[in-house]
């Protein structure tokens, strides 16, 4: 008997999101992976009786989104022309880094949503402060414990989860 599956995964490894499983001789529905990554395994017992799989990939430009770096120029980010039919209902995702000990500002200049009760249509601004405090956290204990770093990450895993 001949076993043989694709796995997709929307990122950088196996350890991302799985897209989706396929065998059997269904060909798939094209693909766009959420970000710069897309991850094809295949997995077979060796006795392939048939051709496997072909496919193709190309990149294509995100309709939104994106990881950028923050500088002293200021730099425009938009949502997707939502009145366009060919750009179906998306979330976007934009992380703005800046350098070390420099912040990111943001001015929303233009805010049109359909709905005011922020169920379905929402622009959301999040700052990483779990981040900030694992940070302060984690710096702090090295100042006063070096010389235990083992316990640190203990300590790390027991209170915190990233």
């Amino acid at each position: 008997m001949t076993c043989f599956s694709s796995q997709l995964y929307d990122g950088d490894s196996e350890n991302t999101n799985l897209a989706g499983t396929f065998c059997g001789s269904t060909i798939p529905a094209p693909f766009i992976s959420s970000g710069n990554f897309l991850t094809v395994q295949f997995v077979s017992d060796l006795t392939l009786e048939r051709e496997g799989f072909n496919a193709t990939y190309t990149i294509m430009d995100m309709p939104c989104g994106g990881t950028y770096n923050a500088t002293w120029t200021p730099q425009n980010i938009s949502s997707p022309d939502s009145s366009d039919p060919g750009v179906p209902s998306s979330i976007c995702t934009w992380v703005v880094d800046a350098p070390p000990h420099h912040q990111v500002k943001i001015t929303v200049w233009v805010l049109q949503l359909s709905s005011q009760d922020c169920t379905q249509n929402y622009l959301e601004l999040r700052d990483l402060p779990q981040v900030l405090d694992l940070l302060s956290f984690v710096q702090s204990i090295d100042a006063e414990m070096s010389s235990q770093a083992p316990k640190v990450d203990e300590m790390l895993d027991d209170h915190y989860s990233v």
